[in-house]
């Protein structure tokens, strides 16, 4: 008892009264006022609120210096976490982590996507499909980019090509939804997946090979209004081109044959061989490069898959201090990412991020339906970065 009351009178000495306030000892003069359960909000909010909405840290040291109260670091925590405002101006973004795709048999998987172009010729679009293993362009200039157009696409220069596919990936565009599109899937039972919107990541496949076949269109015209012009020869150096990933070309992965350049006819290079062969020779010729084409095919699909696998770790190595892996269960509350205005010029004043809103599921693709407050469900879908946990205000 004795041990317990000098404990306690040492404790009392931290603290003094003044003019019916308590105050908290400091050893510099500058003693904290203590606060009351009823008016730690307040405080907070003059604090926080009231000198520009700083972060943890800055509202932490401007209110420890006139205040205390038990637990007053936590509650500063929680106050300026749970701020609407720093929540939807915060610069922070989720990245959640990258995993890498299994490669599928060549042309069972097809991304397609369209790209914007100068007007030319009456044309201002080309829509793009490659196949996820080799890599191998299909691609078609249109002057509109509608779902009659691309269903037409699909069916002469894809399917009629290569043969049913399995598995289209294309994002939420309206070319890629629309009825014709639809009728197409459905008659040949392709499976059509919708990336949801500003998640060009998931689509990286299309992505890449867009800027690089974009890029070497316009660098092959003097003029980037006589693009059409130089379209199939774009179009056809793409495809001959090898690939680091596979260390193949798309052109011989897809027909078992090296393909045969323009300077190998005028200098007579060994991929010129124009020699006569009887049937017999011909037939085991083929025989052999079909069955090259066999073993040479499943090294690209090795080969490629390491180097997906390769990339996916690498970057979550780089990123791993910033990854999120949270998962937002059905019911909770999260704000949007507003992607739309990230490349406006007049962006600085806008929210970046939306809400709060409802999460009503998550999608087999890692994606979220979210609902507004009201209950009313959106009908787009939310790619997993561009979701975080809404933190509420007790």
């Amino acid at each position: 008892d004795a041990r317990y009351l000098k404990n306690f009178l040492d404790y009392t000495k931290r603290y003094f009264i003044q003019s019916d306030r308590l105050y908290r000892r400091q050893p510099d003069g500058a003693h904290q006022l203590v606060v009351g359960p009823k008016d730690r909000g307040t405080v907070l909010t003059a604090c926080h609120d009231g000198l520009g909405h700083k972060g943890v840290e800055a509202t932490e040291k401007t209110t420890l210096y006139r205040f205390w109260w038990k637990g007053i670091r936590t509650d500063i925590d929680k106050w300026v976490k749970s701020c609407l405002a720093c929540q939807t101006r915060s610069e922070k973004k989720p990245l959640p982590p990258v995993v890498a795709s299994t490669p599928s048999q060549l042309f069972r998987h097809i991304y397609i996507d369209c790209m914007n172009m100068p007007l030319a010729h009456g044309k201002s679009q080309i829509v793009a499909a490659r196949d996820d293993l080799s890599g191998y362009i299909e691609a078609r200039m249109l002057a509109k980019a509608t779902a009659r157009n691309i269903a037409a696409f699909l069916w002469e220069d894809v399917i009629c090509r290569w043969g049913t596919i399995e598995v289209l990936t294309s994002d939420n565009g309206t070319e890629f939804v629309g009825e014709a599109v639809k009728l197409l899937v459905e008659k040949y039972g392709i499976a059509q997946i919708q990336i949801s919107p500003y998640n060009s990541r998931a689509s990286g496949v299309v992505e890449r090979g867009h800027r690089t076949f974009r890029e070497a269109l316009i660098r092959s015209c003097d003029d980037p209004l006589t693009w059409p012009t130089k379209f199939h020869h774009t179009l056809w150096a793409e495809r001959v081109t090898i690939r680091a990933a596979t260390g193949y070309s798309p052109f011989y992965l897809a027909t078992g044959y090296q393909p045969c350049l323009p300077i190998d006819a005028k200098q007579l290079t060994f991929a010129w061989d124009v020699r006569p062969m009887s049937h017999t020779d011909l037939v085991a010729g083929r025989a052999r490069l079909l069955a090259k084409k066999e073993e040479d095919e499943k090294k690209a699909e090795e080969k490629i898959a390491l180097s997906r696998w390769k990339t996916a770790a690498r970057w979550n190595e780089e990123h791993k201090h910033v990854l999120t892996r949270e998962v937002h269960e059905p019911g909770a509350l999260v704000l949007i990412r507003n992607s739309p205005v990230e490349k406006e010029l007049s962006r600085k004043h806008k929210p970046r991020w939306l809400g709060p809103m409802v999460v009503v599921r998550r999608t087999s693709g890692g994606a979220y339906v979210c609902a507004e407050l009201s209950g009313v469900i959106s009908k787009l879908r939310f790619a997993a970065f561009r979701v975080k946990g809404f933190v509420a205000r007790d």
